[in-house]
């Protein structure tokens, strides 16, 4: 049976962590700007403590601006769900987040790996398709990221996965339709 993928990324209307807060040191070894979008830092990234803007609502995905595009602020709860299924090399990190002058409990940075498929620039869709389903370290997967080529690099969540962060009411994520695997 074909698969079924969806896109997956934070919805355009969440909140979205601007900065590390006051008196962050951006050019630490230990910053998050070391932090890497293809490998797991060699130390313990100093996330400081996240400041979400007042006016915002806090939802189970968050965007962050100042931490590279290696993945997303999620809640406690939504970790539980990804933890219930297969995903491509992950970590979670402790994060601690203040909205509104206190602290907010339960959030994580959920640093997401690429997955290293050698797929084409000029591969067809059928082409890719095929690539992924080849590949050993995608099967039985229901979260994946691809980097290249730059038309399918997304993050990719599988159906059953789709279905239970929305009927766990999962909040700040948005899935679009996959070019792959319609």
């Amino acid at each position: 049976m074909r698969r079924k993928l969806f896109t997956f990324t934070d919805s355009l209307d969440g909140p979205v962590h601007e900065d590390m807060g006051p008196g962050y040191d951006y050019d630490a070894p230990d910053s998050v700007h070391n932090m890497r979008f293809d490998a797991f830092p060699e130390f313990e990234p100093n996330f400081h403590t996240v400041h979400l803007k007042g006016y915002v609502h806090i939802t189970d995905l968050i965007n962050s601006i100042p931490i590279p595009r290696a993945g997303w602020i999620v809640s406690g709860r939504l970790r539980s769900i990804f933890e219930s299924f297969r995903i491509t090399d992950h970590r979670y990190y402790s994060l601690p987040v203040v909205h509104l002058g206190k602290e907010v409990p339960d959030y994580w940075w959920f640093h997401l790996l690429p997955t290293p498929v050698d797929i084409a620039a000029e591969a067809k869709v059928e082409e890719a398709e095929a690539i992924i389903e080849s590949c050993q370290a995608l099967q039985d997967v229901a979260l994946f990221r691809l980097s290249s080529p730059p038309r399918f690099a997304k993050c990719y969540v599988r159906e059953d996965l789709k279905i239970a962060i929305e009927e766990n009411g999962m909040t700040g994520i948005r899935f679009g339709t996959s070019r792959l695997f319609r």
